[in-house]
């Protein structure tokens, strides 16, 4: 391994007296296997980095600590009520206390300046509460001891505080402690179109009509100027879920790869397809469903073995079992197949990949749901569901009649350390930059890019490719896909504007747009200056590449 993977090791996942991968990965497989047989197997899959599952779980496996294995937590909208809101809070630290990233949507409470009519008083808004929830996050909870944890805040493009959300942080030093997204919905993007009138509406009351371009034009701006808002389609999102019938989703994670429902938690897990690629450049498709079979049954195995940090989020995802299989070292795999990052080809490469992780995963639930039942909100409109349907008939006729152990299987996260673990790069990211820099409480280290005519940089990926390539892994992802479009400097408005409206056009959940030194400080750099300048800004700013993992 090389010094950052051991870095990594060490400062996340490593327990007292580990001191390597195979250490770690035994550890691991013993904790989750049901078997003798499972634990080899488990084993086997886990040493060779074939697979790796989300930071929280190899943390969490077999560790005596009251830690979750869930990366992911979505709380309900807080009550509109001082008291409901302090319960939020307490909700919303006790989660990330226990090492979990949570996410919320506030739009249940009163705009600024409503009446609050107990104390003859005015609402000071939702913004004003999430400072407080922010401050908890960045300057109040550390994860174990060891890091900040990560958050996401919501709010619907209706709600009468929007604007003043979409422009937050503009400011410097608000809202340090969150990822920002705005929650559009169909018929906003239609009034955009249309050019049409859009109301902000609270509780049946008209605040304000103001024109639908206006509002998605500072969205734009404000993105194109700091990075934030990003955009989730919840909306779509409900329309294409698997539990419409039993769960609306109303907030994502803080990555916005897995759009929840209240108190919905989701286990990740990546599957590392720079391991998966022939000699002869293909997919090696009969060891990719080899190993997420196997995946998928070690992280159910988590789901009856985990600690909860609130009793109802033990109640929501045992109900659901929700799992989130994803994918890290796309780069990497296209580059040995002779690929380019964003065009064609690649683009047809990278759906292939999903495709078999999507049809392995489901068939293993379905044997699964044989061998221990179904999840228990299984009925027959699971296989009503459009993502379902797309499985084909002979597998909605046996799900339909055996059911499904799982009712989420598939979910693309940015896999940002564990990736580093791996040795290679995150998610289905292209290359940052031909060396880019990290750094932890162990030190400095990089990462480079392979010296190849296939390498391709993310800042030279036209918009247009980067929104193809999330498209290719959604059309297989029954979640969301996490992914950031990393554009250079030179960009302009229209260009912020094409990325998110092709989001919408090409049917992605969420979107997150980075226009580079459109901050004072970033995530990622191309050289170890202003690498070590911007950590020390940002260590309490949510990582938005990676820090779920």
């Amino acid at each position: 391994m090389t010094d950052l993977q051991l870095s990594v090791l060490s400062d996340r996942y490593a327990l007292p007296g580990e001191t390597s991968w195979p250490q770690v990965a035994r550890r691991v497989a013993n904790a989750l296997a049901d078997t003798g047989n499972e634990r080899q197997e488990f084993f086997e899959v886990l040493e060779p980095m074939l697979f790796i599952l989300g930071g929280r779980v190899l943390f969490a496996a077999g560790n005596t600590a009251q830690v979750t294995p869930y990366n992911c937590f979505v709380l309900p909208m807080p009550e509109d009520s001082r008291q409901g809101i302090m319960e939020s809070l307490w909700q919303w630290v006790e989660v990330q206390a226990r090492g979990g990233g949570v996410g919320i949507n506030m739009s249940s409470l009163r705009p600024n300046g409503a009446p609050v009519r107990g104390v003859q008083g005015f609402s000071s808004g939702p913004i004003a509460w999430m400072e407080l929830f922010s401050t908890a996050t960045h300057r109040v909870i550390q994860q174990g001891g060891s890091r900040r944890g990560a958050a996401m805040l919501i709010l619907n493009d209706n709600h009468p505080d929007i604007m003043a959300f979409i422009r937050a942080k503009m400011v410097p030093g608000v809202l340090l402690g969150a990822n920002l997204s705005v929650n559009v919905s169909d018929k906003l993007i239609g009034a955009v179109k249309n050019d049409a009138e859009w109301q902000l509406t609270w509780e049946g009351s008209v605040y304000n009509t103001i024109r639908a371009r206006d509002l998605w034009s500072m969205i734009i701006a404000s993105t194109w100027a700091s990075g934030e808002p990003g955009v989730v389609f919840l909306e779509r999102a409900n329309r294409m879920s698997n539990a419409q019938y039993c769960e609306e989703l109303i907030a994502t994670n803080p990555c916005a790869e897995q759009p929840m429902g209240a108190f919905g938690t989701c286990l990740l897990g990546a599957v590392n397809l720079a391991k998966f690629v022939k000699g002869n450049g293909d997919w090696d498709t009969s060891a990719l469903h080899a190993v997420t079979n196997v995946a998928t049954r070690m992280l159910d195995n988590v789901i009856d073995r985990a600690y909860y940090p609130l009793p109802e989020t033990e109640i929501a995802q045992k109900r659901l079992r929700r799992l989130g299989i994803g994918t890290m070292g796309l780069a990497d795999a296209l580059v040995d197949m002779g690929l380019r990052y964003g065009e064609e080809d690649a683009v047809h490469a990278t759906e292939d990949a999903f495709k078999n992780i999507k049809q392995a995963a489901y068939l293993t639930s379905a044997a699964l749901a044989y061998n221990k039942g179904a999840f228990p909100a299984y009925t027959d409109k699971w296989v009503e569901s459009p993502f379902v349907r797309s499985m084909g008939a002979g597998y909605v006729r046996y799900a339909a009649e055996h059911g499904v152990r799982n009712c989420f299987l598939t979910s693309q996260a940015p896999t940002g350390t564990i990736a580093k673990l791996a040795g290679v790069w995150a998610g289905i990211e292209p290359f940052f930059a031909k060396e880019t820099f990290f750094t932890n409480r162990l030190g400095n280290f990089s990462m480079q890019a392979p010296d190849s005519p296939y390498t391709v940089l993310a800042q030279d990926v036209p918009v247009e490719g980067h929104i193809a390539m999330m498209a290719a892994a959604q059309r297989h992802v029954d979640s969301a896909v996490s992914k950031t479009v990393n554009a250079p400097e030179w960009h302009t408005l229209e260009d912020t504007d094409k990325a998110y409206q092709l989001a919408y056009d090409s049917g992605l959940k969420s979107l997150a747009y980075y226009r580079d030194k459109s901050r004072n400080t970033q995530v990622q750099w191309d050289n170890e200056k202003d690498a070590l300048a911007a950590e020390r800004e940002w260590e309490a700013t949510c990582n938005l590449t990676g820090v779920c993992n």
